[in-house]
């Protein structure tokens, strides 16, 4: 098969483009930090030649989604308009298949598992955009088959400034980490958020099996254990060799982020990896 990725280099981008290669697979890359790409400056497209491409992976991701709002054009320009407009072209040129990278962030609040059908939060930029991405999309798509991914924290090696990266530099710098209480529970010890994250690996060959599905609109990718802050902050200790700090703050948070994986699982059957192993292989890379 053929496949577009636009935000080919990205970091689910970069080992997404490496395992289609490697399964046999035709990749255009598209880029910010390539010609023709999304403009870094205004977040916009140019015309795309998507002539005799099968399947396009949309994971473009502004990186300027904590700079708000005072860079919120860019953020909607990047995961809404040039989303549609790639979509546009792929159903001119008769592309099979468009897949759109979400976040599990889209969400209401809750401390429970978010099923696909569960309520979104639209009064942040952030989910709005990735909300207005995937309705946009629904108009644009026609007859072409497209599928939402709602992705729950992806990790793996030669990750920078995301959580799990964050967590394993504290504990390895002997720095403490805060978990923050949950509200009206009566806790003996804090846990900290929880959520299930899903590695790099388990991500990309999940992307390749949804190119080849066809009638489900959205769907949550997630890994199949639900960990708090202090247990993974536990397991990366025991990994990395270390006695991990753990402090309570006063904070109550709003909820955590736990993608419910039974459409997910239905569809992909393959076993994913344990966190403790995903830790061991980010670690091992990082030597």
């Amino acid at each position: 098969m053929r496949y577009c990725v636009v935000g080919s280099g990205g970091y689910i981008g970069r080992f997404l483009c490496e395992h289609l290669v490697k399964q046999g697979h035709s990749v255009d890359k598209v880029s910010s930090s390539l010609a023709g790409g999304i403009d870094p400056t205004t977040g916009l497209l140019p015309e795309l030649d998507l002539a005799q491409v099968d399947v396009v992976v949309y994971l473009a991701q502004s990186p300027f989604y904590r700079q708000l709002p005072q860079r919120a054009p860019h953020l909607l320009a990047v995961n809404c308009v040039s989303a549609v407009h790639v979509a546009i072209a792929a159903q001119v040129s008769n592309v099979s298949k468009f897949i759109y990278a979400s976040t599990g962030n889209v969400y209401q609040a809750s401390f429970d598992a978010f099923k696909e059908h569960s309520t979104l939060e639209r009064g942040n930029w952030y989910s709005l955009s990735k909300i207005m991405g995937e309705e946009g999309l629904r108009l644009a798509a026609g007859g072409m088959d497209l599928t939402c991914l709602r992705i729950f924290g992806v990790y793996g090696p030669g990750q920078a400034d995301k959580l799990i990266p964050n967590l394993i530099a504290r504990v390895k710098r002997g720095e403490t980490v805060t978990v923050d209480r949950q509200p009206s529970a009566a806790e003996a010890q804090p846990e900290g958020l929880r959520t299930n994250p899903i590695y790099i690996d388990d991500t990309v060959r999940a992307i390749e099996m949804v190119a080849g599905i066809r009638g489900v609109p959205v769907m949550n990718f997630a890994g199949d254990e639900v960990l708090s802050i202090r247990q993974m902050v536990e397991i990366i200790g025991e990994v990395a060799g270390t006695s991990p700090q753990v402090a309570v703050n006063d904070r109550e948070r709003p909820g955590d982020l736990i993608g419910d994986t039974s459409l997910f699982r239905s569809h992909y059957t393959l076993p994913l990896t344990p966190f403790k192993e995903g830790i061991q292989k980010v670690l091992e890379a990082s030597q």
